[in-house]
C-alpha cells in the first residue's frame, strides 16, 4: 500500500512539475501536524531522496489553542529526526473575534509565503485531498457560487508570485492515514475539527448522509466540480481579454476601469473583471462572495453611482472611469525583519539594509499632514487623497515617517531598494 501511494504521488507530482514547467530544486510543504499534510511531507521527502532535490517543512502556529505550541513542537522534533528541515511560523498578535477561520487562513497564506519570498523558495505544496475538494463544493454552492466557485480546486495557482500546489486531490483522506499507520507515525486530529461552530465541518459529517438519502457520494462531487473547471478556463480566457483591453493597473496598486467599455461586456464576463480587479487591489485570497459583486455591478451600471467599499478597496467613479484605490484601514503595519518580503499580498519589496525597530506601512493621512511639515513643497504635488495616503513608507517605533519610496523622500540614509507590483495571477 505504501508504494502503491507512493507511486500515485509521484505520477501526479512529475505531471503536474512537467505541465508548469517548474524545475527548482527546493520545495516548502505545510505541515499542521494532521495525517494528511504529514503524509504529503513523508511522500515528499522519499521523491526528493529519489530526485536529488532539497525540501523544508513549515508549521503555523496560531496560537488559537493552548496546546498549539505542544504539537508545533511535536511536529518539529519527529521531523528532524527523519532528516527533514522544519521551521514554526507564528501567528503573533491579538485574534480576530468574528470570521477566524478566514482570518487564520490569511495569516497561514501570508507566512508561508512570506517565508518564502525570504527564502529564495518558489514552490509550496498544500495537502488539499478529494474529501476537501468534496467539502468545498458544497460549501460554495450554498453561498451561491457561479462557475469560479463550483469548479475543482486547480492543481497549481500562484499567490504573490508563489506557487501553491496540490497533488493530493485524487486521494481520499482515510488512504493518507493509513499510509501513516504502515510507517508508524503519529499524527494530531485537531479538535477545531469537530467543532460543528465551522461550515466545513458540518458538509464533512454529513457527506454519508448525502450518499445514504441521495446516492450523491464524494465522486459525484469532485466529477462535477472538474467538469465545470473547463468553463472556468474558457471564461478565464474571455476575462484575460477584457482587462487589457479596459483596466489600466497603477504601479502604486490602483486600477482603473473604463466604464463605458465595461457596461457592454457580458455579465458573467464583467463579474469575473470586477472579482480580478478587487482581489488584486485588495491584496485578498478570495474574491467577495456573488452577492456583493452582483450589488456592485448593478451600481456600476446604474445612473447613480455612489463611492463605497468592499474586499478592503475603495471605489470610485472619476470622470468616466471606475477607480479602486487600497482601503488603508485594512492595511496591517509589519515589523521589518527580512530584506526582501511581500507587503499586503501587493508589493514585493527589497531593501538595502535592516535597521532595528522599523516598520512597513501606508503612509496614512497623520503620515501625510507628518510629511507636509518638513517637506511643504509637497503641497504642490497632485496627488489626489486616495493615493497619496496610500504611498509605501518606512516608520520607527513611535510612528515617525523616515522613507517614503514613490516621493525619493528619506529623513536619513536610504534603505529601500525597489519596490514592485506586479501580481502574478492577475497577468499584470
Amino acid at each position: 500500500m505504501v508504494k502503491d501511494l507512493y507511486n500515485k504521488f509521484e505520477a501526479k507530482f512529475s505531471n503536474i512539475l512537467e505541465s508548469y514547467g517548474i524545475y527548482e530544486n527546493k520545495f516548502a510543504v505545510a505541515v499542521s501536524g494532521g495525517a494528511d499534510s504529514l503524509a504529503l511531507c513523508f511522500l515528499l521527502k522519499d521523491w526528493a531522496v529519489k530526485n536529488n532535490k532539497e525540501i523544508v517543512a513549515l508549521t503555523i502556529d496560531h496560537q488559537l489553542r493552548e496546546e498549539s505550541s505542544i504539537e508545533a513542537n511535536f511536529v518539529h522534533d519527529l521531523l528532524n529526526k527523519n532528516g527533514i528541515e522544519h521551521h514554526i511560523l507564528t501567528w503573533e498578535g491579538e485574534k480576530p473575534k468574528t470570521s477566524i477561520e478566514e482570518h487564520a487562513r490569511n495569516a497561514r497564506y501570508n507566512l508561508l509565503i512570506d517565508f518564502c519570498n525570504s527564502n529564495n523558495i518558489n514552490s509550496i505544496l498544500l495537502a488539499h485531498h478529494k474529501k476537501d475538494q468534496a467539502e468545498t463544493f458544497l460549501m460554495r454552492l450554498q453561498r451561491g457560487s457561479g462557475v469560479d466557485g463550483l469548479s475543482a480546486m486547480g492543481e497549481v495557482y500562484y499567490k504573490n508570485q508563489i506557487k501553491l500546489i496540490r497533488p493530493l486531490l485524487d486521494v481520499l483522506p482515510d488512504v493518507l492515514k493509513e499510509y501513516l499507520s504502515i510507517k508508524e507515525i503519529k499524527w494530531f486530529d485537531d479538535p477545531m475539527n469537530d467543532n460543528k461552530d465551522f461550515l466545513r465541518v458540518r458538509y464533512r459529517k454529513n457527506l454519508e448522509l448525502l450518499k445514504e438519502e441521495f446516492d450523491i457520494d464524494i465522486d459525484c462531487l469532485v466529477n462535477t466540480a472538474k467538469t465545470l473547471s473547463r468553463a472556468r478556463d474558457y471564461l478565464e480566457i474571455q476575462t484575460n481579454k477584457a482587462i487589457n483591453s479596459m483596466v489600466k493597473w497603477d504601479s502604486r496598486g490602483f486600477a482603473k476601469l473604463d466604464r463605458v467599455k465595461f457596461t457592454n461586456l457580458h455579465d458573467e464576463i464583467s463579474y469575473r473583471v470586477l472579482a480580478r480587479i478587487l482581489v488584486t487591489v485588495g491584496g485578498s485570497i478570495y474574491a467577495p462572495r456573488f452577492n456583493r459583486l452582483n450589488r456592485l455591478y448593478n451600481e456600476i451600471k446604474s445612473d447613480d453611482f455612489a463611492p463605497q467599499t468592499l474586499n478592503g478597496v475603495k471605489i470610485k467613479l472619476e470622470k468616466n472611469r471606475i477607480c479602486f484605490y487600497r482601503e488603508i484601514s485594512k492595511v496591517e503595519k509589519i515589523k521589518i525583519t527580512n530584506k526582501e518580503f511581500t507587503f499586503d499580498n501587493r508589493f514585493n519589496v527589497k531593501l538595502l539594509e535592516i535597521k532595528d525597530d522599523l516598520y512597513f506601512d501606508v503612509l496614512g493621512e497623520d503620515g501625510w499632514k507628518e510629511l507636509l511639515k518638513t517637506e511643504p513643497e509637497y503641497k504642490k504635488k497632485k496627488i489626489n487623497y486616495d493615493i497619496k495616503t496610500n504611498l509605501l513608507a518606512i516608520k520607527d517605533e513611535n510612528n515617525q515617517i523616515l522613507e517614503v519610496f514613490e516621493l525619493d523622500y528619506y529623513k536619513y540614509d536610504k534603505i529601500i531598494e525597489n519596490i514592485s507590483f506586479k501580481p502574478l495571477a492577475c497577468g499584470i
